[in-house]
């Protein structure tokens, strides 16, 4: 549970890196439009388990990452700070796409 408000911190400040003319609004109504549909496609083919839970902290993770932007956007050069979003959310939203897609693969047998 906690994994999926983490996921989603990085996809927050990657919508407001990219998406700087749409404002806050629609850019959460999109976290919550994805995290609706991730939970859909689990429901769909069965992978995971499906739970309104999920949903809410997708939601409270984005949330995070849409206001951390705007925090960190009034003390940092907004440059600089693109460049180390940009650099460290690629890299974590890789690795925690990869850790949460392993979670299906490498499953033991009991």
């Amino acid at each position: 549970m906690i994994l999926n408000c983490i996921f989603f911190i990085p996809f927050g400040l990657l919508l407001n890196v990219n998406f700087k003319t749409i404002g806050f609004l629609p850019k959460f109504a999109f976290i919550l439009i994805f995290s609706l549909t991730a939970e859909l496609i689990q429901f769909i083919f069965a992978i995971g388990a499906t739970d309104i839970t999920d949903l809410i902290t997708n939601g409270v993770g984005g949330l995070l990452g849409l206001k951390l932007y705007d925090l960190s956007n009034k003390y940092i050069n907004t440059d600089k700070l693109d460049r180390v979003i940009i650099s460290i959310g690629t890299l974590l939203l890789i690795l925690f796409i990869s850790l949460h897609v392993s979670h299906f693969y490498f499953k033991q047998e009991n």
